[in-house]
């Protein structure tokens, strides 16, 4: 049975992931471009123990062509964020390639 996002996917929509830094958050969004007051955003407030950053320019987006997944525009220096622990000081870096899979370093 197919719910609403396969219904989305079927008919060719490309997701994007929007990191706002300024206010440490990502949120997942249909579309290419970003429209904040779209009910379908799926909004990630990261804990205060956690810092958002990223090799892409200040409030940003990657875009996900539709039905491959593939970064749309793909940069070779453009595809890391990095989440950093507060407390203890871990980081966690993620690279997304060209093909839109996502590496923990």
């Amino acid at each position: 049975m197919c719910t609403e996002n396969c219904d989305t996917a079927e008919n060719g929509e490309n997701f994007s992931i929007y990191f706002d830094i300024l206010n440490n958050k990502i949120i997942l969004y249909r579309g290419i471009i970003f429209n904040p007051s779209d009910d379908y955003n799926l909004e990630i407030v990261l804990p205060d123990n956690l810092t958002l950053s990223t090799d892409l320019p200040v409030q940003s987006n990657i875009v996900f062509a539709k039905v491959t997944g593939e970064v749309r525009n793909f940069e070779v220096d453009n595809n890391i964020f990095t989440l950093s622990e507060n407390t203890s000081g871990e980081i966690k870096s993620f690279t997304i390639n060209r093909v839109g899979i996502i590496d923990i370093n």
